[in-house]
């Protein structure tokens, strides 16, 4: 279905979007530098991701935030997958 292939590639997208922003924003954070603008951005990516399915994000104990899909896509026309994210949330 051409459908779902767009909806998984627009998906896959959002979640390389938010992976480079979390591996830019460890490297501000590691820096001592503060990543507010990066962090903004990260959460306007998760918000479109959002739009795409329903997604949830939780903090652990040890600062890390996780984002996983409540729902999955399954299936496309080029074999994506959704793939949980794990970010490093600045102290």
């Amino acid at each position: 279905d051409a459908q779902l292939a767009q909806t998984a590639t627009q998906v896959n997208d959002r979640l390389a979007e938010i992976q480079r922003l979390n591996e830019r924003i460890a490297s501000l954070a590691a820096g001592g530098q503060p990543p507010n603008d990066l962090l903004d951005q990260r959460e306007q990516a998760i918000a479109q991701l959002g739009g795409l399915m329903a997604v949830r994000t939780v903090t652990g104990a040890d600062g890390l935030d996780t984002l996983t899909a409540v729902e999955a896509i399954i299936g496309s026309a080029s074999g994506d997958t959704l793939t949980a994210i794990t970010s490093a949330r600045p102290a």
